[in-house]
């Protein structure tokens, strides 16, 4: 089957399936067959969307089902992490596969690439949920681990990490790619005049707002992780507060249309991601020490995939337009001395 037809029937095809599951009243974290079901859901999205090559192909699975993403998202969110099962670390494993893989297609669509910063730079919500799974699988002795993790064979630990790893590179090069916008100039008229293309939710230099087109107005009510709204797109039957809101969501209200994550500048998204980065005790450099004192026990045919995945997030922090970190000299001289001047340039 061609791109163009097949993606979009297996989105669906997810979505409905997704959508029946999150439905239920009431999820019981121990109901491990649920668990389960839906990481094959999510996984099942991700191999599809790793073997298409449309341009569209991402577009579509977050139109589908960016509700269902941002809904498992707010699910995981509900059981505290250490007492995670092997089921709910599987489910995280298959979001951070799916997310991660729209964040590297979203690098040649400005459209899905705004969605996706403002749901990753959310500082209450994914970034923070992001931050603490990642102390925990990548740096076991730090955090109390999981139960669910001991389980997994080191082929499945080794493909958690590097995919944990290359996310976070993706999204540090995401940032790097948003391009800067010139201050709005006023016309003799008294209208502001904005380059082709922009909307009025356009920053000075931020990301700009997102686009009408793209069918995901509900989603953008749980990009703040506001859990009623949370609560309505999980099946609960909604107040007249969120009925509301979500009446104005759905009709395009620009009250609403752009979350703040849209007017974020490169800088200030580099100052949130400044711990991948940090000099010593960044997250970049931790893993790099772990893997070459053989910590992380890589299988034969994935030796040295940790590393690269670490020393890309360096690469690739450091290439962002106006990155703080660059005109940190205690920082640079750091890592110049840890011999990775090819990298800072």
């Amino acid at each position: 089957m061609s791109d163009a037809g097949s993606v979009p029937v297996v989105a669906l095809r997810v979505r409905g399936v997704l959508m029946q599951l999150l439905s239920r009243r009431s999820i019981n974290g121990a109901d491990s067959l649920l668990l389960e079901h839906m990481s094959v859901q999510l996984e099942v999205l991700r191999e599809w969307l790793a073997a298409g090559s449309s341009p569209g192909l991402a577009e579509a699975v977050v139109d589908l089902c960016g509700e269902q993403l941002l809904s498992v998202k707010a699910l995981l969110r509900r059981w505290k992490m250490p007492t995670w099962s092997r089921h709910h670390v599987g489910l995280m494993h298959a979001l951070v596969g799916v997310l991660g893989l729209l964040l590297e297609r979203s690098l040649s669509s400005p459209l899905l690439g705004r969605w996706l910063l403002a749901v990753a730079l959310d500082a209450e919500d994914c970034l923070k949920l992001m931050r603490s799974y990642t102390r925990i699988v990548l740096f076991p002795a730090a955090e109390r681990r999981p139960p669910g993790l001991a389980e997994l064979a080191q082929e499945e630990s080794h493909e958690m990490h590097v995919r944990l790893l290359q996310y976070w590179g993706c999204l540090v090069r995401l940032v790097g790619a948003q391009p800067r916008l010139r201050p709005a100039q006023a016309d003799p008229s008294g209208s502001s005049a904005r380059p082709a293309g922009a909307s009025s939710t356009d920053s000075a230099e931020g990301f700009p707002g997102l686009h009408p087109r793209l069918n995901i107005s509900r989603s953008l009510a749980a990009l703040s992780g506001d859990d009623e709204v949370v609560m309505m797109l999980m099946g609960h039957p909604p107040d007249s507060a969120e009925s509301t809101r979500s009446a104005r969501l759905r009709s395009g209200s620009s009250r609403d249309a752009a979350p703040a994550s849209s007017m974020t500048t490169r800088r200030s998204a580099m100052t949130l991601l400044a711990f991948l980065v940090e000099a010593p005790g960044g997250l970049a450099l931790a893993v790099l020490d772990r893997a070459q004192r053989g910590a992380y026990g890589e299988p034969a045919s994935g030796a040295g995939d940790i590393e690269r995945a670490a020393l890309d997030i360096l690469a690739s922090a450091f290439d962002v337009p106006g990155c703080p970190m660059v005109k940190d000299k205690r920082l640079v001289d750091f890592y110049v001395h840890y011999h990775f001047l090819n990298f800072v340039k």
